[in-house]
């Protein structure tokens, strides 16, 4: 979308500690938006809840606000949830860029069209495409 209009003014796109390894939108989309100036908010910080079960809410927070974005949307459901949120937002202090590394190194082995169900599944394609390895 960003390649034919040039006049938005916010973006709202998915990030996430898994993100990078497939279909990213962190390596695609969040460096134009920076360079055009954009008003960035993230979403899917948890990959709808997915990641919660290998990696911190923290960490998954943490991970997001650390990249240049000014907002981040976030779901909840209980008013405990709301309240973690707010003490991570308080108590958060910027991610160094091997913190980065690292976190997108554990999640890796999450990545792909299974957690992040939004994206397209370019795996099923290729894998629809060749049949015994022969091109269908």
């Amino acid at each position: 979308m960003l390649k034919r209009y040039d006049k938005y003014d916010t973006i709202l796109m998915p990030l996430n500690p898994a993100d990078p390894g497939y279909l990213s939108f962190e390596k695609m989309v969040l460096p134009i938006a920076v360079q055009r100036g954009m008003g960035i908010q993230g979403m899917k910080s948890t990959a709808n809840s997915r990641l919660l079960h290998s990696i911190t809410l923290k960490d998954c927070l943490s991970y997001v606000l650390s990249l240049p974005i000014h907002g981040l949307a976030l779901g909840c459901t209980t008013l405990g949830q709301i309240e973690d949120d707010v003490r991570i937002a308080q108590q958060f202090k910027q991610w160094s860029a091997d913190q980065m590394t690292a976190l997108r190194t554990r999640a890796d082995q999450f990545k792909g069209p299974d957690l992040e169900n939004w994206k397209r599944n370019t795996l099923r394609a290729e894998a629809a495409v060749y049949r015994d390895g022969v091109l269908a």
